[in-house]
Formats: C-alpha cells, sequence, structure tokens
C-alpha cells in the first residue's frame, strides 16, 4: 500500500498543492494592482490620512444634508460622498468641492475623471476636478447602486422597480445636455433615453457590478435572485435563487465567480 500511496501523492496531490501556493503568491503579488473605476479590485491607498472630524459632523448632520448615502473612492487622495441634498468631492487632507446634486448612488471613472450620481428618477455627471455638470436628466426609477464599466464606456444604474438600466456615457446618445439652472427639480429636467435595460429580476435591486473585462454585469434583488448578464447582446446568461435580501454583489478576480452579500450577513 505504502509505495502506491506514495505514487498517487506524487502525482495527484503535490502537483495540485504547488499550483494552490502559486495561485496564492500569484494574488497576494497584485494586490493593489487592480481597477478601482469599476469599483473591483480597488487600489491599496498610499497613505491614510484623518479627515477632520468637524468637517465630517457638518456633513453628517440632519440639519445640513441629512447624513450620507453613498461613498467611492475618485482617484487616489479623494473621495465623493452622497449625501442626502448634495454631494461632496472631499480631499483626504480636508478640503471640499461641493456638488449640489444628491447623491444616493454615486460612481466614478478614472479614464474621464467623471462622477456619476443618481437619485429620485434622475442622474448627473459631473467632471470630478471642476465639479460642473456635463448632463442632467431624467433616469426613470432609480435605487442605491450606480456603477460605470471598466473602459467607461457605459453606466449602470439598478432600480427599486426591478429594471437594470445602460447609459452610453461615451458617445453620449441618450443623455440630455446640462440645463442652465444648477437648482432645477428632477421632474422638469429633460427625459434621458436608455442604451439598454436588462429585466430579469424583482423588485428592490441594490447591487450591481460588472465582470473585470465588462462583458458581463451581475446584479441581484430584494428576493433573493441572481442574475447574470451578456453585456454585448443583453442576454441573461444566468438566474440564481437564493433565500435572503441580496444587498451586494461582485465578480472574483478571474471573472469565472461572483460573491453574494445577503442582508442576514452572510456571504
Amino acid at each position: 500500500i505504502a509505495p502506491s500511496l506514495a505514487e498517487h501523492l506524487a502525482k495527484s496531490v503535490l502537483p495540485e498543492v504547488r499550483r494552490l501556493r502559486a495561485e496564492a503568491r500569484a494574488i497576494e503579488g497584485e494586490r493593489g494592482k487592480g481597477r478601482s473605476g469599476s469599483g473591483t479590485m480597488p487600489d491599496a491607498p498610499k497613505k491614510l490620512a484623518p479627515v477632520p472630524s468637524a468637517l465630517l459632523s457638518k456633513y453628517d448632520s440632519d440639519s445640513y444634508s441629512g447624513g450620507a448615502r453613498s461613498l467611492v473612492w475618485s482617484g487616489d487622495n479623494e473621495v465623493v460622498m452622497g449625501l442626502q441634498n448634495s454631494s461632496l468631492v472631499v480631499e483626504l487632507g480636508g478640503k471640499t468641492r461641493e456638488i449640489w446634486f444628491e447623491g444616493s448612488a454615486v460612481a466614478y471613472d478614472r479614464a474621464s475623471n467623471r462622477i456619476l450620481l443618481a437619485t429620485r428618477g434622475a442622474g448627473a455627471l459631473y467632471d470630478a476636478k471642476t465639479v460642473k455638470a456635463r448632463a442632467k436628466f431624467q433616469t426613470g426609477v432609480t435605487g442605491p447602486s450606480a456603477s460605470f464599466s471598466p473602459d467607461g464606456s457605459l453606466a449602470c444604474l439598478a432600480a427599486w422597480d426591478g429594471d437594470v438600466t445602460l447609459w452610453d456615457t461615451a458617445k453620449g446618445r441618450g443623455i440630455p445636455k446640462v440645463v442652465k439652472r444648477d437648482f432645477t427639480s428632477s421632474y422638469d429636467l429633460p427625459k434621458g433615453k436608455t442604451f439598454a435595460t436588462l429585466t430579469g429580476l424583482a423588485k428592490f435591486v441594490r447591487c450591481a457590478r460588472w465582470s473585470p473585462d465588462g462583458t458581463r454585469l451581475a446584479a441581484g434583488d430584494g428576493a433573493g435572485t441572481l442574475c447574470i448578464w451578456d453585456v454585448q447582446t443583453r442576454k441573461l446568461e444566468k438566474k440564481l435563487r437564493r433565500s435572503g435580501t441580496i444587498v451586494a454583489v461582485d465578480f472574483a478576480r478571474d471573472g469565472e465567480s461572483v460573491f453574494i452579500g445577503f442582508e442576514s450577513g452572510t456571504v
């Protein structure tokens, strides 16, 4: 038995152990070198700097802006905070640039330095450096999730009514140009036209995530349903149902697996 076992270990077990160790070393070596624009594999911060507590208390008070709703990195040393009545670009040193547009959902595209904000049936594109509006438009029902594709050519908005909408942010087709008045009500904004609408989910879609190569999109809803679509064909590739409310999804580094986070705390 001993020679047979030794042969089995040498041919089958040890090569697999070496492969797994090499894979673990490769992953560790790539840590902090991923894509930050799509929300997958964020870059490791170069340094940590506390934001002044006085600044946070000012913008997190109900009397000012109703507290923070969403948060996303924009560049290496800045964070975009979506608030109830406005949004902020916060430098780690403490300086801020204010955007008078509510940010229930916030996304940032590194390549074009654009910020996408969505709330209450409206969306807006802003220049992250100048905080000037590039576009404001009606989107229909929106939810708490917004994201750019890895190349920045498309934007995704997940809606409470179950739809996942795609918007052409490369050529701007269907996205009206910016209005003159910055305080225009969302009901007065021009209507935007989606590039595509992905269906298959029930109500309360809280999360959507692009695959690292941007070819697929995954989203989950309040009924525990996960859908994965082919972005180019807009066809539903896979639909899974689990028990519980899905609040977060993300693709693995190789794009072959999806992590699902539930409201119960289970992943």
